[in-house]
């Protein structure tokens, strides 16, 4: 029913998905299965949306075929290649009226709202301030300009030189990459980034499950390949979101596997080329027969339309909070949420301090080492217990712990034991 209910009330069912401070988790673990793949539109209105946004496009680019590689709620997806290069780029356009078709779904999610906030038993969750942060999120991606400029301060944060050859990120020898915008053949409509190469780590956990159990039957050889780039994508994966929370305070709002990349590079040496690429699809096997030393992971995160930056308040808060886990003062913890809570409705503080002790407690005890502890459940009886009490949690923080959620995920597949 949602998924013909329109492209905002798809988002909006997926948004939701991950407010676990606000609805139940059999609500939320039933909508987060909710896909984003819809219908493409025909290459005509494609063409339509070009002529207006570059008139001159059949002059820039050479179309890889008119059938779309990707189609989402927001738009689909071409591969091209420049004129005059052989470099292929990604070209990401709009759904026609997209616009106008989310601001119709916006006004009756916005109506449904206010009836939701006349309810005496759950006014205190107030929907409305909820609809506007989703208007907002929503009308951040109808212009892919903000999507071109996200790319570039994420590039600009993890490889300055804006040299992809080089992982010169922190001297860890795992590339972490972000597409090169074309920023001047970028509008609002139309979004052009170098097209990168690789598989979607979701299709890579299934890939290596594959290629392990063969290999494992005649030599061995594929455990210590998926273990050691395992263990290294994971690493830097971890490192990459640490990197965004508390250093650049400037996070990417949508990682999931589907929107990380995995590629391999060969080392540089005199008789290589720097950072030849090697594409998984046709090397997963070859490069279990070769010495693994002389590759290293490269990790592409796509899709940079959402992003999430704190207010030097809310860091601030988070900040605290996070000391607090680490000093494992669970009590602390429960203390400045309900303290810094933007609304609440807490008839008995203590006992949610108290239970927010325990949680915490029993955390800290297995020294967080995700082969033991499952951080999302953690995390997810945080905001439940936070619902429970009816104690509204901030946004933005809730969308940071979401996000932890996710990477934890992403890293206990990778890497079961890597110690958080």
């Amino acid at each position: 029913t949602v998924s013909v209910g329109g492209p905002a009330m798809v988002k909006l069912a997926q948004w939701a998905a991950t407010r676990r401070d606000i609805f139940s988790e059999e609500f939320c673990r039933h909508f987060s299965q909710l896909h984003t793949n819809a219908t493409p539109h025909p290459w005509q209105q494609t063409e339509e949306v070009l002529d207006e946004a570059m008139p001159d496009w059949r002059d820039v680019f050479e179309f890889v075929g008119t059938k779309p590689i990707g189609s989402g709620c927001i738009g689909q997806v071409y591969k091209a290649k420049l004129r005059g290069s052989q470099e292929h780029v990604a070209i990401k356009v709009l759904h026609p009226s997209i616009k106008a078709r989310i601001n119709v779904d916006l006004q009756w999610i916005s109506y449904a709202a206010n009836i939701l906030d006349l309810i005496p038993g759950v006014h205190w969750l107030s929907f409305q301030d909820h609809v506007t942060q989703f208007s907002r999120l929503m009308n951040t991606q109808l212009d892919l300009r903000v999507e071109a400029e996200n790319l570039m301060r994420f590039r600009h944060n993890f490889n300055p030189d804006d040299d992809d050859d080089e992982p010169n990120w922190m001297g860890r020898r795992s590339i972490i990459r972000f597409p090169k915008p074309y920023s001047n053949l970028c509008s609002e409509k139309v979004l052009v980034e170098r097209f990168e190469e690789g598989m979607p780590l979701s299709e890579y956990f299934e890939k290596a499950r594959r290629s392990e159990e063969e290999e494992n039957k005649r030599s061995g050889e594929g455990d210590e390949m998926l273990r050691k780039f395992g263990s290294e994508m994971a690493k830097a994966g971890c490192h990459a979101f640490v990197k965004m929370l508390f250093v650049d305070n400037f996070q990417h709002g949508d990682l999931h596997p589907g929107n990380i990349l995995v590629s391999f590079r060969k080392k540089k040496t005199s008789a290589t080329s720097p950072g030849a690429t090697v594409s998984l699809f046709e090397s997963m096997k070859r490069l279990m027969g070769l010495d693994v030393s002389d590759y290293f992971p490269v990790l592409t995160f796509l899709d940079a339309g959402i992003t999430t930056e704190l207010s030097d308040r809310d860091l601030t808060n988070f900040r605290d909070v996070f000391t607090a886990v680490v000093k494992n003062d669970g009590y602390e913890v429960g203390r400045l949420i309900l303290e810094r809570s933007p609304h609440q409705e807490c008839t008995n503080p203590n006992a949610y301090c108290s239970d927010m002790e325990k949680l915490i407690d029993a955390a800290v005890n297995t020294k967080i080492q995700l082969s033991k502890l499952q951080v999302g459940i953690l995390l997810t009886n945080v905001l439940n217990l936070s619902r429970a009490h009816k104690v509204k949690l901030d946004s933005a923080f809730t969308s940071t712990i979401i996000s932890v959620v996710i990477v934890e995920g992403i890293g206990r597949s990778l890497d079961p034991e890597l110690n958080i």
